[in-house]
């Protein structure tokens, strides 16, 4: 049953958000599928504001970026849709 799937199967959820998310390269990783959590954004949102924090892979699902503050705690910002976002950029 399984014969013509002998090569394994592709998570479409990986796959897909990472071809929605490329027009925001900070957060997609070049060599792996799904966000990258490996350093601090910046994201630029269409109203005007700006929001630090570190992409969580775990809770950033559907269209939805979900941030870990950098201020401290385990406080989540989000969750922010692809279409609400304007820019992203890793913080220096």
């Amino acid at each position: 049953m399984e014969w013509h799937d002998f090569a394994g199967r592709v998570d479409a959820h990986a796959t897909l958000w990472t071809w929605a998310w490329e027009r925001h390269p900070a957060v997609v990783h070049d060599d792996l599928a799904g966000v990258n959590e490996t350093h601090e954004v910046s994201v630029m949102l269409h109203d005007g504001r700006i929001i630090k924090g570190f992409p969580d892979g775990r809770r950033s699902l559907q269209g939805q970026l979900v941030l870990l503050s950098t201020s401290g705690g385990d406080e989540n910002l989000g969750p922010f849709s692809i279409d609400e976002i304007l820019d992203v950029r890793v913080v220096t």
